[in-house]
């Protein structure tokens, strides 16, 4: 009972942590919903999608690709699109759009997931490099990027088998790598899933894309966004001793700047208990801020 107890628990901090995206004074603009373009090098490929969204599986939903790329040799005939130059995911919006973003102090270009090795470009200007698939990117916006006309967002994907080449061969050691046939010898070069080179199990896509949401954020005061619940099991024996733990951790989502406090252990008849973590994810403004934060 002990252990359902504390997972009841878990799912309640979690749902605190995601209750507070929705705080006061914070502008949450989803660009996610919109209809974008991807387009190819030469152009010569132009199609609508949504994100998130990976270059092969829309352009396959477009009917751009008709071979099924799981399908006898379908892996190797659709591998063109893992080899293309650059992929560009490009979406246009009005400035009438982001007119509640006028009350805020500070305005976020955030991405929450891209694959992997890329460019995102404001109005013709270059804002951030990216290299991992495993993480977010917030893009502090300075005033004036934001258009009162049209305005133009680009993520340029590039091919991550050369990306990651690339890395190899200009590393100073020499790293051993693995690839089973038909797939590439550099996943441990890229930040990225590792099987997207190829797998005993599964094909060598190596796919790029944009895996999660894309949103501008606005806020004046410091937000709280989320919450990181660590969950720790102790495990104590006759002596009082401990057995071993067994670790766990949970995120809601994340935020720019980071503070923490510890919460009580919780103890049970079998001579267990659990330590818990849990780390608040705050959006602070240039210069900080100062509050309250009740629990």
């Amino acid at each position: 009972m002990a252990f359902v107890a504390m997972d009841m628990l878990l799912l309640l901090l979690l749902l605190l942590g995601a209750a507070a995206v929705q705080v006061p004074g914070l502008v949450r603009i989803d660009l996610s919903r919109d209809t974008w373009t991807l387009t190819n090098a030469n152009r010569s490929i132009n199609i609508h999608t949504t994100v998130p969204a990976h270059v092969l599986a829309a352009l396959a939903k477009a009917g751009v690709i008709r071979e099924d790329p799981l399908y006898r040799y379908g892996e190797l005939e659709t591998r063109w699109v893992a080899e293309d130059p650059s992929w560009n995911f490009t979406l246009i919006w009005p400035g009438h759009r982001h007119a509640a973003l006028a009350s805020s102090r500070h305005t976020l270009l955030v991405l929450h997931g891209v694959d992997t090795f890329g460019h995102v470009v404001l109005n013709n200007k270059h804002l951030k490099a990216t290299n991992n698939a495993h993480r977010s990117w917030y893009i502090v916006l300075q005033n004036g990027i934001l258009q009162d006309a049209a305005n133009m967002l680009s993520v340029v994907l590039q091919p991550p088998v050369a990306a990651a080449l690339y890395a190899k061969a200009t590393y100073p050691y020499s790293v051993p790598t693995m690839a089973v046939p038909g797939g590439f010898n550099v996943y441990n070069f890229a930040r990225k899933t590792a099987s997207d080179f190829g797998w005993d199990w599964g094909p060598a896509f190596a796919p790029s894309g944009i895996t999660a949401a894309v949103e501008l954020l606005g806020f004046t005061r410091a937000a709280l966004i989320g919450a990181l619940v660590h969950q720790q099991l102790v495990k104590v024996n006759a002596a009082g001793e401990s057995a071993g733990n067994r670790d766990g951790s949970r995120d809601s989502t994340a935020g720019c700047t980071t503070s923490s406090s510890i919460g009580s252990s919780s103890s049970s008849s079998t001579g267990s208990h659990f330590v818990l973590t849990i780390s608040a994810h705050f959006l602070v403004p240039e210069g900080g801020d100062r509050g309250t934060l009740t629990v």
